[in-house]
């Protein structure tokens, strides 16, 4: 069936944040292509492409440029693009790993 790409876990995080995490392109453009939300924000107000543009995570910046790049194209395909995605050097997103349960 259909599966809702949009879905996010109790952080707000998509399946598509995790792309943007990862530096998955052909993921995140898979996404894209199923009508992923591409300004999606976690509970924390991270955007995928905020996330691609350079993530606090367990202590190490990640930064994903490759995808940061193909989310700008897709947003400025889609018209969604605007100034506030310009990259903000000054803001790393901070992304803290998962709670053991």
């Amino acid at each position: 069936g259909d599966q809702d790409v949009n879905v996010a876990d109790d952080k707000g995080y998509t399946a598509l944040h995790g792309a943007a995490l990862r530096g998955a392109n052909p993921i995140v453009q898979f996404l894209v292509d199923k009508g992923a939300d591409l300004l999606s924000e976690t509970t924390e107000g991270w955007t995928p492409l905020r996330i691609a543009d350079g993530v606090h995570y367990t202590g190490t910046v990640k930064r994903a440029d490759h995808t940061a790049d193909l989310l700008r194209q897709v947003m400025k395909a889609r018209g969604v693009y605007s100034a506030e995605h310009e990259r903000d050097v000054n803001s790393v997103a901070v992304v803290k790993p998962a709670e053991p349960k």
